[in-house]
């Protein structure tokens, strides 16, 4: 059963429970099941929008704020300055802070290079949070950081002339950097 059934599963068990006043819970379920891929369609586009994103270059693996922040919601977290400690059962994964590479395709925020422990079954550890608690999506994987893609047309103007000083695009540092709505 995929996460976002089991998210349907919880609802209509939810709603059957406490049904809405004048609704009878056997109608109730009868049209959620029969709307079931609609609404599974729903809730994979809502957690496709607050999905992280993680990579592989060059041996290393890294990951991105929102991997991150969606990891921390279900594992005790420590600060450490600028980067992550999760604690994760056996051991501890450490992620440092990144700053003045390209984005990466899908980024989020900051990029963090992944130091796990020995404990830690690693990077097979990292493919099961992100699939299994559907945390992140794989990105993709590089022997080398890969070349900036080019100028993205929703980067605000300062990102947008940046990018094409650098030919480079500055949309996920714009976001970081600036407050106004880039979409």
């Amino acid at each position: 059963m995929t996460r976002e059934e089991q998210m349907l599963e919880q609802l209509i068990g939810d709603l059957l429970d406490n049904p809405p006043p004048g609704v009878a819970p056997s109608e109730m379920e009868s049209w959620l099941r029969s709307r079931a891929p609609e609404l599974i369609a729903a809730v994979q586009t809502a957690c496709a929008d607050v999905s992280g994103h993680y990579y592989e270059i060059d041996g290393t693996w890294y990951v991105d704020d929102q991997f991150l922040r969606n990891l921390a919601a279900r594992h005790e977290v420590l600060s450490v300055r600028a980067d992550w400690e999760i604690q994760l059962f056996p051991g501890s994964l450490r992620c440092r802070s990144l700053r003045g590479r390209p984005a990466l395709p899908g980024q989020v925020g900051l990029i963090y290079a992944c130091e796990p422990n020995d404990e830690l079954e690693f990077p097979a550890q990292l493919h099961r949070w992100a699939q299994e608690q559907g945390l992140a999506r794989f990105e993709g994987q590089w022997p080398q950081w890969p070349a900036p893609s080019s100028s993205d047309p929703t980067a605000c103007a300062s990102c947008q002339a940046r990018a094409a000083a650098t030919k480079g695009c500055g949309c996920t540092a714009c976001k970081s950097a600036h407050s106004e709505d880039h979409a």
